[in-house]
């Protein structure tokens, strides 16, 4: 039977050995402090400026779950409609497929342009990465 190693047995002898790093100081605290309430006055401050009315974002979830509910799939009806589906399915794959094995087939090409082993030309070599960054 093995035993399960005690995580927190050896605590009090990590933080005797290491208590100059583990120690704050009353002044780390003070600005630990001030920051944490900096933070909650700026977020108090932009609340009363973007005049942020709470009943609107109340009733802004039930709109949300509508919201939601209109993401679900449609009641198909009959089986017509699955077809058209996935069809539809097919298409948008098929657009996706050939549109990244185009963009593949264009970059393996234009990339020898940007190989600094390949191009002698620095100018073309520059502008290339140039261009490939833009884009």
């Amino acid at each position: 039977m093995t035993s399960t190693p005690d995580l927190f047995g050896d605590l009090d002898a990590v933080q005797q050995r290491h208590a100059a790093g583990l120690a704050t100081s009353r002044a780390g605290r003070w600005r630990e402090v001030a920051f944490i309430l900096g933070v909650i006055g700026l977020a108090i401050f932009s609340i009363l400026q973007l005049d942020i009315s709470w009943g609107r974002i109340w009733s802004g979830f039930g709109k949300l779950a509508e919201f939601a509910r209109l993401m679900l799939p449609p009641t198909y009806g009959s089986g017509a409609r699955l077809v058209i589906y996935l069809k539809a399915l097919a298409e948008t794959l098929a657009i996706a497929f050939l549109g990244t094995l185009t963009a593949a087939l264009l970059a393996f090409p234009l990339a020898f342009l940007a190989a600094q082993n390949v191009v002698a030309n620095r100018i073309v070599h520059f502008g290339s990465r140039r261009f490939f960054d833009t884009i």
